[in-house]
């Protein structure tokens, strides 16, 4: 190449660099956010499904994920706080949703205290109030509104880097005095710009399918699950009918139990194959989603209480005929419980969560392995 040209492909990298530089500091930074977001929904769904685990049992080994995941998460709030220290309407926001989880913490040690000292009627009732749920909801909300801000200011900065690194190459290109070199350094400077477009809508790509999808399993996490649960709600109340919707909330019976004969790996794959039959069984429109830990959920539009009972029950029958075996060729017997509710006029997806939660809650109490519709 020509020295002209080298010299100014040089020059190039060097207004390049530090755009590459600040591009790749602030996709590092949105990953750490989302990570973090994520991790505090997983810690409060554990701490809560703790708290359920040990209402239901009395095995007080379910107060684990309560006190350590509980405790675990309240730290990770303080983590995001500090990830988005500088930006305000994020700070105000982590604040926020460390508060709130303090509130739910202490709201699930008060259900479980209760429990503890004989006043079992008064925890039931405080568990079917849903007051857990709407908090974990709330929690939830707004860890998504930090997930896309973080997604949003991203965007932005990509966009800034690249139009500075481009005004960059462009100056250089006025300094060329070869008229053949300015023509080879187009070139290699439109194919640098395509390059970092392309890298760039990768990494977008890949924040969305970690903002919307279950690392494990592939299916719609809980953030996107909930947000599909509020667009089916909105369309049933335009259509106006009641049979238009239902949900169905599944747990796996005896998951710690599992995890402890077999081991995670193998409580890992059982989530896997549950995954993959739910879709299978399924029809096309309806959407699963992996809440966290054991629990799945399915949304079924344009769905009678009938139809959607039955689709359960398949499915239920289905989990509970998988051959799934330890490498030594030891089976694993695994089973599901199951909370169905339909759609009722005026209905919010909060209405629908807790009338499911509490069908699920006494699916569980049935010695489990059924489909328990709500009243």
């Amino acid at each position: 190449m020509h020295w002209c040209a080298r010299l100014n492909a040089h020059r190039i990298e060097l207004v390049r660099a530090p755009e590459r530089i600040r591009a790749e500091a602030s996709k590092d930074h949105a990953i750490a956010v989302l990570n973090t977001v994520q991790d505090i929904e997983i810690a409060a769904l554990n701490a809560l499904r703790g708290e359920r685990g040990y209402l239901l049992t009395n095995d007080t080994s379910y107060l684990e994920p309560l006190n350590v995941d509980g405790q675990g998460g309240l730290a990770l709030t303080r983590e995001l706080t500090s990830l988005v220290k500088e930006d305000s309407r994020q700070l105000v926001v982590a604040h926020s949703v460390e508060r709130d989880y303090r509130n739910m913490l202490t709201l699930l040690q008060t259900i479980v205290q209760a429990h503890k000292t004989g006043a079992k009627d008064e925890a039931l009732t405080m568990v079917r109030t849903g007051e857990g749920r709407l908090a974990l909801k709330k929690i939830s909300a707004k860890l998504a509104q930090v997930a896309e801000r973080e997604t949003i200011l991203l965007r932005e900065q990509s966009a800034l880097a690249r139009d500075r690194a481009e005004a960059s190459e462009a100056y250089q290109y006025v300094l060329s005095s070869a008229g053949l070199a300015l023509m080879l350094l187009a070139g290699l400077a439109v194919g640098a710009v395509r390059r970092a477009v392309a890298a760039e809508a990768r990494v977008r790509t890949e924040l969305r399918r970690r903002a919307m999808t279950d690392e494990l399993t592939g299916l719609a996490n809980r953030r996107e699950f909930m947000a599909s649960l509020d667009r089916a709600v909105a369309t049933a109340k335009r259509n106006g009918s009641p049979l238009a919707l239902a949900l169905a909330l599944i747990d796996i019976d005896h998951f710690k139990r599992i995890n402890d004969t077999y081991g995670h790996p193998a409580g890992d794959a059982v989530i896997r194959a549950i995954a993959t039959t739910s879709v299978d069984v399924v029809r096309a429109q309806d959407t699963v989603g992996r809440l966290d830990g054991e629990e799945f959920a399915i949304i079924l539009p344009n769905c009678s209480p009938g139809d959607a009972f039955v689709c359960c029950e398949r499915l239920r029958m289905a989990i509970g005929t998988l051959d799934l075996e330890m490498e030594t060729g030891e089976p694993i017997c695994v089973t599901v419980s199951t909370g169905l509710a339909t759609y009722l006029s005026g209905d919010a997806a909060e209405a629908m969560i807790e009338r499911a939660d509490a069908a699920l809650y006494d699916a569980k109490n049935a010695a489990r392995d059924r489909v328990k519709l709500a009243a």
